[in-house]
């Protein structure tokens, strides 16, 4: 029981992922902005932009893990989840998703609860996201 209820919630899926901030360092010199843009949706890549070095690297590398770690608790891999359609925010319960209009509707993973954590050190982003669903 939780908090008094008793909670019907079943784990959908559950994904990890980590990646060297070095690499998306090399990668978004490589691509400048298009990298930021394919990965970070339109207010991820505003508050991005207004960061300076090497916050955006962080950032970029952490936003690149938490949406990679999605696409595998979802079951779908990147292939058919585009990054930038995911927003990740600070929300009053630590971090939220929210998936763009265009996808809501498309597959029942969007409409489900989804907790996420993120963290990082100098040199990596590690990222898990659990997504729930109701129990039958």
């Amino acid at each position: 029981m939780l908090f008094g209820r008793l909670d019907r919630r079943m784990i959908y899926g559950m994904g990890t992922d980590v990646i060297e901030i070095s690499r998306i360092r090399q990668a978004s010199s490589r691509h400048g902005n298009r990298l930021a843009l394919r990965v970070l949706s339109q207010r991820e890549f505003e508050e991005w932009s207004g960061m300076s070095e090497p916050r955006r690297m962080e950032y970029l590398a952490g936003r690149f893990a938490l949406k990679e770690a999605i696409a595998k608790a979802a079951g779908v891999g990147l292939g058919r989840l585009r990054m930038n359609a995911v927003d990740i925010h600070v929300c009053s319960s630590g971090l939220c998703v929210s998936f763009s209009t265009d996808l809501v509707g498309q597959a029942v993973w969007v409409q489900q609860k989804w907790h996420v954590s993120l963290s990082h050190t100098g040199s990596v982003a590690f990222a898990v996201a659990v997504c729930e669903q109701p129990a039958p």
